[in-house]
């Protein structure tokens, strides 16, 4: 078992060492990997002579050229999301991938959906295993009224809550326009918004500009 980057170490590379899982970093830049295998990452994965290489989004296609180069007898991606900036040839890439992949699993119907009808990639090598979610922990309980009482709400208005990071991915700004129109029939409601990223200052100056602000809440 181990991770492999093609860029540089995230920020739970030190708590995978803590594992014992190993963490590798072989640098793998440009385009050209994208179509020919990347001779480091071929190597890289030819000398621990692996049973299973999964990639997951943005380095499908040079995982999955390199692993097949390397000779490793099964291929599989995870397919998490599509960013809404990608190029135009997006999914002509994923075909590519494809061609080099054994099984693609899509975390969501949509995406399963999309991978079979726009990057056309055999509906026999693609399947849905949802993202999971620890109901037992995550299951509703009796309200706390801790995040009421930080945000300054009371108990008796309706409390909209939101958790993601601020990245368009996420599409707060369509969220922002959603909440003007609650709050013109329900100006009691509020909505709290849980998370932090680069949009920040953005979706800060959208709410003062819809004159929300009193009603939408950065928890942070």
């Amino acid at each position: 078992i181990g991770v492999t980057c093609l860029e540089a170490e995230g920020e739970t590379a030190g708590e995978l060492r803590g594992l014992e899982i190993p963490v590798s970093v072989v640098p793998c830049p440009g385009r050209l990997p994208l179509f020919r295998a990347h001779s480091g990452l071929r190597t890289h994965f030819a000398r621990r002579r692996l049973d299973i290489v999964h990639a997951h989004n943005g380095v499908w296609a040079k995982s999955a050229l390199a692993a097949r180069a390397a000779g490793v007898p099964a291929i599989l991606h995870t397919a998490h999301g599509f960013d809404r900036s990608e190029p135009w040839f997006a999914d002509g890439l994923r075909w590519w991938a494809g061609r080099h992949t054994d099984l693609v699993v899509a975390v969501s119907e949509p995406l399963h959906r999309h991978l079979v009808k726009k990057a056309l990639i055999p509906a026999e090598r693609v399947v849905t295993v949802l993202n999971g979610i620890d109901t037992f922990r995550y299951s509703p309980g009796p309200p706390s009224g801790a995040l009421r009482g930080r945000l300054g709400i009371s108990p008796e208005r309706l409390l909209i809550g939101c958790v993601a990071r601020l990245d368009p991915v996420k599409n707060h700004t369509l969220l922002i326009d959603a909440m003007a129109l609650v709050a013109q029939r329900l100006p009691e409601a509020s909505l709290a918004l849980v998370g932090d990223g680069p949009l920040r200052a953005e979706i800060e100056d959208q709410v003062r500009r819809l004159g929300l602000w009193d009603r939408v809440h950065f928890a942070g």
